[in-house]
């Protein structure tokens, strides 16, 4: 039976059963421009969502709603992660580009951890706020005061979509100084440009 399968799949027969197939459910075959179209699907989710299962689901209605044939699911997933690196990275870079060599200084000193200290200035701003007393709202209003001259490039992410910004804030506070150093300071400007 396998046998069987294998000279089928080699066989004539297959490709034009295929092709038959494809005419009675009106698809066509994914090649380039399918990929196009998939590519920029998924690009397009990538800006909205961060799951791959909902950037994956996005490509194959795309694909569906142009009547292509679907690829392999390996091809969705390979696909579907390379244009979530690639916009990401394109925020990064857009946003990390316009800030001033000042600004960077900045964003780079938040990680750095002196050597009288066990934490950097970033972990010293994210902690919770102090009890309700006299010297804990003198506490906040300085942090306030911090937060505040930190937050003058906001300007810079108005072209970011407003669900993309929120979830990338989460992603950077939850993040330690040991994480920041993975990811580079492109990645570590939003956790002081968009406080929210």
């Amino acid at each position: 039976m396998i046998g069987g399968l294998k000279h089928y799949d080699d066989s004539r027969s297959r490709k034009t059963h295929v092709g038959l197939i494809r005419s009675y459910l009106n698809v066509s075959q994914f090649e380039s421009e399918a990929h196009k179209l998939l590519r920029q699907a998924l690009v397009d989710a990538a800006l909205t969502k961060d799951d791959l299962a909902d950037i994956i689901n996005v490509g194959v209605e795309t694909l569906v709603k142009y009547r292509y044939e679907l690829p392999a699911f390996g091809t969705l997933l390979r696909e579907a992660k390379e244009q979530r690196t690639a916009t990401y990275r394109t925020l990064f870079r857009s946003v990390y580009e316009c800030l001033s060599e000042a600004d960077r200084t900045k964003l780079d000193a938040l990680f750095l951890v002196g050597e009288d200290s066990q934490t950097s200035p970033w972990n010293d701003i994210k902690i919770d706020a102090p009890k309700v007393t006299q010297s804990g709202l003198r506490e906040l209003l300085t942090r306030y005061d911090q937060l505040s001259a930190l937050a003058g490039n906001q300007d810079l992410l108005r072209n970011i979509p407003v669900v993309k910004r929120q979830q990338l804030s989460l992603e950077g506070l939850s993040l330690g100084r040991r994480q920041h150093g993975g990811y580079g300071s492109e990645k570590a400007l939003y956790r002081f440009i968009d406080p929210d």
